[in-house]
């Protein structure tokens, strides 16, 4: 594919003038669509960009371009954008400049803009260009764009708050909206996080995380044979944090493994000692774990030395999403803890990707139903016999079953009768901290009856 000729005078506006119906203008540029070769003169051009922006009243657009890169692309050749790609671009704006900050990455500008609503729909002509396949090899590439883009004004004044804006706007970028303008809500949204972030990190180096438990109930007996134990943050002044904010910021800074620890050190201090007072008997203590967690090489030893230190509660690893094929650590990793006594669980069974060979060659004594499936199957036929499918299977291979997210007394019927082996979920009780959980053990015990019955 031909590269694009760059001409010291183009035509301004390019396709996005053209289908509205205006004349193509001669206009002088500092550079052309290819772009510079280094990202010092791709700043040096927008710095320059921004100055005779101002001088007449106009704007800058700036772009943050995410693709799919094309095969056999070099990581350290930075600056070089592929012709197709670069001819892609100019379809959108022909004084468009660029520079390939990684084969994966473009950020690119188009200076001397009149509106706003200009740089809107360049942007959704990127868009558009990027979103056809490019054939490379003698085969369609799908470069599947997201773009970030800003534009020049008191927000964003200078190369360096319009840079981060692009981020800023990228991040909110996704399939349904490829193409993210910059808005101010998301500079202070990134603030509010950064603070967030700085005060989890101290939190968990004081140890000042909590714990919930949500009980789990076998359906035939009524009796609560398992605790699913769930961090928690309550940050000073501002209340519960919820659990998939700080999770995922956890994950982010680098600590998810020793909020883990905690998590395991003070579930576990706990549910033995509601063993040690009578409240609950041969109790599973399961934690959900994410692939990430079991990679990491302290995580084996971690739930071996407690598995060795307390034999009154058992330690159930529920595993979520289903662990690939061929990871062969991470089946290691489980074969190894059920080897020592720990149980190990598959979570959102039924959906997203699922192989169930895995069922057979790994030690996995239950399965946990995806909650999704279980808010639908009084309404959707669909979903109810998905899940009868699943419970059979479950049956039939050994596995135990748990129904997650269980919120009426319909759900729980309708899945007793499919012979779903443990109940789970707000219907029976939501996740309470330690002391609200004791109190709830203590009504239970007194009381006589199952969960099930009290709803």
């Amino acid at each position: 594919m031909p590269t694009h000729h760059v001409d010291p005078i183009r035509p301004s506006g390019g396709l996005r003038r053209l289908r509205a119906g205006l004349p193509i203008e001669a206009d002088e540029t500092p550079a052309g669509p290819t772009g510079p070769q280094t990202r010092d003169q791709f700043i040096a051009g927008l710095d320059a960009a921004i100055a005779r922006a101002v001088r007449e009243e106009r704007t800058v657009l700036v772009m943050r371009v995410q693709i799919r890169p094309l095969p056999g692309g070099d990581a350290d050749d930075r600056g070089r954008i592929d012709p197709g790609i670069k001819q892609r671009l100019t379809q959108a704006d022909t004084g468009v400049v660029a520079y390939a900050v990684a084969p994966d990455e473009i950020i690119a500008f188009v200076p001397s803009l009149r509106r706003r609503s200009d740089g809107e729909e360049t942007v959704a002509l990127v868009v558009e260009a990027l979103t056809a396949p490019i054939v490379h090899e003698d085969l369609p590439h799908y470069l599947s764009p997201r773009i970030g883009a800003a534009l020049l004004d008191r927000e964003n004044p200078s190369s360096e708050t319009l840079l981060e804006g692009t981020r800023l706007a990228l991040a909110e970028a996704d399939r349904s909206s490829p193409g993210m303008m910059f808005h101010p809500y998301q500079r202070v949204r990134h603030q509010r996080h950064s603070e967030m972030e700085t005060e989890l990190r101290a939190a968990v180096l004081r140890n000042e995380t909590s714990v919930a438990f949500q009980p789990i109930v076998h359906m035939a007996s009524g009796k609560i044979t398992a605790m699913e134990a769930f961090a928690r943050w309550f940050r000073a002044g501002k209340g519960q944090v919820p659990t998939i904010d700080f999770i995922r910021s956890a994950e982010e800074l680098g600590v998810m493994h020793q909020l883990g620890r905690q998590v395991l050190e003070k579930a576990l201090f706990q549910t033995a000692d509601w063993v040690d007072s009578g409240l609950v008997e041969d109790i599973t203590l399961w934690l959900n774990v994410s692939p990430a967690e079991i990679l990491h090489p302290e995580f084996s030893k971690m739930v071996g030395d407690a598995i060795a230190v307390n034999e009154r509660v058992r330690i159930g690893i529920e595993l979520s999403p289903m662990p690939p094929n061929d990871d062969r650590h991470i089946a290691s990793v489980i074969r190894s803890l059920v080897a020592r006594g720990a149980r190990a669980s598959i979570g959102d069974f039924g959906v997203g990707y699922i192989d169930l060979s895995m069922l057979h060659q790994l030690p996995f004594d239950s399965v946990t139903l995806d909650r999704s499936l279980i808010r639908q199957i009084a309404s959707n036929e669909q979903a109810a016999d998905l899940l009868k499918i699943l419970v059979d299977l479950g049956t039939r291979l050994g596995l135990s079953t748990t129904a997650a997210g269980i919120e009426t007394r319909e759900q729980a019927d309708m899945l007793a009768q499919m012979g779903c082996t443990n109940a789970q979920g707000y219907f029976l009780a939501r996740p309470l901290l330690a002391d609200e959980m004791t109190d709830l053990l203590v009504q239970h015990r007194s009381g006589g009856h199952s969960l099930l019955q009290n709803n």
